[in-house]
């Protein structure tokens, strides 16, 4: 398989600093603006698929990653509060028994990230157990099922915005939260499957995904 890079994250207010999640080599970071890359070997998930920088905190940095096959693998959900040297997989990354299905909490994946803009502390990551939200910068997490009448699947992708908005896509197409993930309302045109969504900066209403 190739080398393809997946996801990049910018540090807020520093042009130098780039971090990117490669297909199957891991994290990488340059400190030179892209001249020269290092991989972070201490983020041991190697199939990476995005990376996040809080910008309140910007050495802290959120990485998702897909199943590697390991045994008490540690993909899913990492975090790193000091620029990418160490990272951590709190015990609560794990989705709790019973909220999806047992092969899928036993082969954690994790998928698109999304920071509050107004409320930094407040962190939302896609996986394929739901949506993983943390209100502590990534210290901890809770895992919830936007559609609770069927077991959580692949939540492709998350984008917070305007207020607090919560919109998702994947394998049950979008839906929406107003309550921080408390509740979800199914949208309505979206295709299910793999995806990517965003939201336009100066429109709440606006959304824009690609789903293939």
């Amino acid at each position: 398989s190739g080398g393809r890079v997946n996801g990049l994250a910018s540090v807020p207010g520093d042009n130098r600093i780039f971090y990117a999640a490669s297909e199957w080599g891991g994290i990488y970071k340059s400190v030179d603006a892209g001249r020269k890359w290092l991989r972070l070997d201490r983020h041991l998930p190697t199939v990476s698929w995005d990376v996040e920088v809080n910008r309140e905190r910007p050495n802290t940095v959120y990485a998702t990653s897909f199943y590697d096959g390991r045994l008490n693998s540690l993909s899913g959900i990492n975090v790193s509060i000091d620029g990418g040297n160490t990272w951590s997989h709190p015990s609560t990354a794990t989705p709790p028994a019973k909220l999806c299905a047992a092969a899928r909490r036993e082969e954690p994946s994790a998928f698109g990230i999304s920071i509050d803009p107004d409320k930094p502390a407040n962190v939302f990551i896609g996986t394929n157990c739901g949506v993983a939200i943390s209100n502590d910068f990534g210290a901890t997490w809770r895992y919830v099922d936007p559609t609770p009448t069927d077991p959580a699947t692949n939540v492709w992708d998350v984008v917070v915005h305007h207020g607090g908005v919560v919109d998702v896509c994947g394998d049950d197409g979008h839906l929406r939260s107003v309550d921080g993930g408390g509740s979800w309302t199914p949208g309505s045109g979206l295709p299910s499957g793999v995806c990517s969504i965003t939201a336009s900066p100066f429109e709440k209403d606006v959304l824009l995904a690609a789903v293939g």
